[in-house]
């Protein structure tokens, strides 16, 4: 539930800040500035929650819980799903930070 709040807060472009040092930059750098967080954001999660969300449910598919008798993998899931949301999420952000359409 927490990675999915995660994306909810990527799609709206919530994630922590500090503006101290980006409102002092003038409207062209403060926009590349967003750009390159949301660049950031994207490379994160393709590496650590794609990638890595892949090879974290491949390596727990073969272990099976005691109590349930569910595949440990299967609640791993969620890994690269975020991962994929928050992909989508930080190229429409970057999308929308180009256009003028986004925050």
């Amino acid at each position: 539930m927490a990675l999915l709040g995660a994306s909810l807060v990527t799609e709206e472009r919530g994630h922590m800040n500090i503006p101290t040092l980006v409102e002092r930059l003038p409207k062209k750098g403060q926009k590349w500035s967003a750009v390159f967080s949301e660049g950031v954001a994207f490379l994160f999660s393709a590496v650590i929650l794609f990638y890595g969300g892949v090879q974290i449910v491949d390596l727990a598919m073969g272990q099976m819980t005691s109590s349930l008798g569910v595949a440990i993998g299967v609640f791993y899931v969620v890994l690269p799903a975020c991962g994929i949301l928050n992909m989508l999420f930080t190229a429409m952000n970057i999308y929308g930070i180009l256009t003028g359409k986004g925050k």
